[in-house]
């Protein structure tokens, strides 16, 4: 069985890092996986080159069908909200969806914010086994809300990148308290 997980950053360089992270986790475990995303396919360790994000219907096909062959463990795509729109995902069937933020991109495709914000709501209004999907959402951006509303069949994970209070509940995951958070050896500030 194929496990299929979405990842949905900001921008290109912050969305790669997710989906990579997750793709490499599985690699390290010695367990097969695919990566579909900004810096290509991976199907197993073999490189495919992309020319979108998220590509067409039938390539994404392609790719799960020579991942599942393979006998991968998973499969890992960034889906832009462009791809959400297009209906490239709509007969994916993903078991995790990961929510990560929503910022002014993309506004050159979609005409209002409402608009934007609607596409990538659209693949948690698809989940609905609870024994089987999770989301998990960053509860740090304004928009999580919505995210939890529409993914609200399935349990949802909520993850905070703020340290918690004594007590604090908003989150059921927090980074360790006094744990650095850096990115590529620049430190954030949260």
């Amino acid at each position: 069985m194929l496990n299929l997980l979405y990842l949905r950053g900001r921008s290109c360089v912050v969305e790669a890092f997710p989906s990579g992270f997750v793709w490499r986790m599985y690699e390290q475990l010695l367990m097969g996986s695919a990566n579909l995303g900004t810096v290509g396919i991976n199907v197993c360790g073999e490189m495919y080159p992309s020319t979108h994000t998220t590509p067409d219907a039938i390539t994404i096909q392609q790719v799960l069908a020579a991942a599942a062959e393979r006998d991968a463990a998973a499969a890992v795509m960034e889906v832009s909200s462009h791809a959400l729109a297009l209906g490239r995902t709509d007969e994916v069937d993903f078991d995790v969806a990961i929510f990560t933020n929503l910022t002014r991109d993309h506004m050159d495709f979609h005409e209002t914010e409402e608009d934007y914000l609607n596409a990538k709501l659209k693949l948690f209004h698809g989940l609905d086994d609870p024994q089987r999907q999770r989301a998990i959402i960053n509860v740090d951006d304004p928009h999580a809300q919505a995210f939890m509303d529409a993914a609200a069949p399935v349990p949802v994970i909520r993850f905070s990148m703020r340290a918690a209070d004594a007590g604090s509940k908003h989150a059921d995951v927090y980074p360790k308290r006094d744990a650095p958070k850096q990115l590529f050896e620049e430190e954030l500030e949260l």
